[in-house]
């Protein structure tokens, strides 16, 4: 113990140094760790007092392709020119709420993987706007579909 304490002592403020940034290290990580359980939980608040409101609404998943060695982003930009409340559901899934009937999503999907000659070869698709129609209280899933590139939006038992 006597040895630690005198290498901590020969380190000069150095070692002080390094305690403080432990310290603020430490604190930042409790510090993001609240902040992100406290967000999390006023999101589900305000998607469950929205579907209080609107209790036929319908549930959209979002289905992310898993692609072995690429990068894929699907993003819902706005629906019906609004931004949308994005969750994640019992299963961890991002999941988002509509009102029945027709519906406008603005939607992007961004991929990316190694290349051959350059380090990563990127595309972007979108954005832009799907017209969907919805019915009260269904499931349904959107998803890029890569073969056709195109967005597809199915009921969640056809898929």
């Amino acid at each position: 113990m006597d040895g630690i304490v005198e290498q901590f002592k020969s380190m000069g403020s150095y070692g002080y140094f390094l305690i403080g940034f432990f310290v603020i290290m430490i604190a930042y990580y409790i510090g993001m760790t609240i902040y992100s359980k406290k967000s999390t939980e006023n999101k589900r608040a305000k998607a469950k007092a929205w579907l209080d409101q609107h209790p036929d609404a319908a549930k959209i998943y979002i289905e992310q392709p898993k692609r072995i060695g690429r990068t894929d982003q699907f993003k819902i930009l706005s629906v019906d020119d609004e931004a949308p409340l994005l969750i994640k559901d019992e299963n961890k899934k991002w999941v988002f709420y509509v009102l029945p009937g027709e519906r406008v999503l603005e939607l992007k999907f961004f991929t990316q993987r190694p290349g051959d000659m350059y380090k990563t070869v990127s595309k972007t698709y979108g954005p832009t706007k799907q017209q969907i129609t919805a019915e009260p209280n269904q499931n349904y899933a959107i998803f890029f579909d890569t073969k056709e590139k195109s967005f597809s939006f199915k009921r969640k038992t056809e898929i």
